[in-house]
């Protein structure tokens, strides 16, 4: 697939709302992928399938934009009635099964389903508006292939353009319209066309009359600030910014910039640049910033600031330009990524406890194994642990006789996640049959327990398992018992 845009966010010039706008103007057909990652949180990530310009289904791995939570915040559904669903084995996580089973039952009134599917797939479609950091891909494609529909499909029940302006209205609060436009709130604005999306008459008015107008950001009313975001997306908006300002912005925008940046990055050069190519860029910097080369009406608050900038880039320069001073740079930095001297002590720490954590599994001592798994889990970065840690919480849970179905889907998750890092990872494919098993879907569980085996021949518990699922087969063309837990009846 390519890659038609990628957006970084915070963006100041393009977000959410342009990507979104941009498919459905050009009707294009694709995939939009949207990720987000937040500190001490796992990755969000969502996926919308678009067909010539209209989305037709949306994909997520949060638990709280499944259609079985709409249905609860909703009130349409009693945490009392999802339970007997899950224990009486539906599996929720299926939009099909879910709606099978509230229609057999009689929960939902079946003539609002169109009208409850529909504001489920709008919501689940737009809430991608108040994501604020992440990155934003779309992966055009000459048509779809037949799997992606695999992902429940809907439709909109309205406008894709009316819809869109409406949640933009209602997601895009003052402070977020004002800080995509934060360093330039002097500046006047020259408005330069037509709104991209539908207005209300009111709406249509306050356009125009900034149109005619023009305006400066300070005193803007919400609406207004809204429309800004969305025409400077769009390219309708002329700043009317000397180039003594633009010089001001940008070097109070390196000011920032260079406190956070590494030396390369302050050059402007790739990390594994020649020191010719270091010293080209160099070269460029100087000319560009050098206090002697700026106005002479420029402020001496800024004349300073240039200076500072200049002492940096000479900094970077000897740095980046050097081979041993940059060797011994990237030591230093790789020492800072690991937590300095103490962080190396906890990972080390971690990864002993882990080997012992990994010993309680191996003699079946799945509790206190957990524990461990648990205490380890912020210093520990090694392949194995999401895999390790899946396989004790499913153990725990069927030795406790806890309801452990609800929880199989995000398992599933975190083994793909490793198998796709790592698609020969023997212990993965065992504990991916394990959750199979628990399921009772005996033809994936044992073609995983196989899997394993093929990847490592003397792994005897998988080897074990394969061997009691051919016997229950045997076992239940003769008649016998076919249930995975419970003993034979004689």
């Amino acid at each position: 697939m390519d890659v038609l845009f990628k957006i970084k966010l915070p963006d100041q010039e393009k977000g959410l709302s342009w990507a979104l706008l941009d498919i459905n103007q050009h009707r294009r057909t694709g995939l939009l992928a949207v990720e987000s990652s937040v500190a001490g949180m796992p990755d969000s990530r969502k996926e919308i399938i678009f067909q010539k310009g209209e989305p037709i289904a949306v994909s997520s791995n949060r638990n709280q934009e499944k259609l079985s939570q709409h249905l609860l915040q909703a009130g349409l559904l009693k945490i009392e009635q999802l339970d007997e669903l899950v224990k009486s084995g539906v599996e929720v996580g299926q939009n099909e099964k879910l709606i099978g089973s509230l229609m057999q039952r009689a929960w939902v009134d079946a003539t609002k389903l169109p009208e409850i599917l529909g504001s489920f797939f709008q919501e689940k479609l737009f809430s991608i508006l108040a994501l604020r950091r992440g990155v934003v891909e779309f992966h055009e494609l000459a048509q779809l292939p037949e799997n992606v529909f695999k992902i429940d499909e809907f439709r909109l029940t309205g406008d894709f353009k009316k819809l869109l302006w409406e949640e933009i209205k209602e997601q895009y609060d003052e402070g977020y319209c004002r800080s995509r436009y934060s360093k330039r709130q002097n500046a006047k604005i020259k408005l330069l066309g037509e709104f991209v999306l539908p207005l209300a008459p009111a709406e249509l008015r306050v356009w125009n009359q900034m149109l005619s107008q023009g305006v400066s950001l300070s005193g803007l009313d919400l609406l207004s600030l809204q429309m800004l975001v969305i025409a400077g997306e769009f390219g309708l908006i002329s700043w009317g910014e000397s180039s003594r300002n633009k010089l001001e912005s940008e070097l109070r925008e390196l000011s920032v910039s260079f406190k956070k940046s590494r030396p390369w990055e302050i050059l402007g050069v790739a990390r594994d640049a020649s020191a010719s190519d270091c010293k080209k860029a160099y070269l460029q910097l100087v000319k560009k910033f050098h206090p002697d080369r700026l106005p002479k009406e420029l402020k001496e608050s800024l004349r300073v600031l240039s200076e500072n900038l200049l002492a940096q880039v000479n900094e970077a320069h000897d740095i980046w330009a050097d081979a041993e001073r940059r060797e011994d740079f990237e030591a230093e930095e790789k020492l800072k990524e690991m937590g300095g001297m103490a962080g190396i002590e906890r990972k080390l720490k971690a990864e002993m406890r882990f080997n012992e954590a990994i010993m309680a599994i191996r003699r079946k001592q799945y509790a206190p194994a957990l524990s461990i798994l648990k205490e380890i889990e912020k210093d520990i970065d090694i392949p194995d642990y999401p895999t390790e840690r899946v396989y004790a919480e499913l153990m725990c849970g069927l030795e406790s006789k806890e309801n452990i179905l609800p929880k199989i889907p995000d398992f599933h998750r975190q083994i793909d996640k490793v198998l796709k890092q790592f698609p020969r990872h023997a212990q993965s494919c065992f504990v991916k049959a394990w959750l199979h098993k628990v399921a009772q879907q005996e033809n994936e569980s044992l073609m995983w327990f196989e899997k394993a085996l093929e990847i490592e021949p003397n792994f005897a518990e998988a080897g074990s398992e394969a061997r009691l699922i051919r016997m229950r087969r045997e076992k239940l063309k003769s008649g016998g018992s076919s249930s995975w837990f419970k003993k034979d009846k004689g």
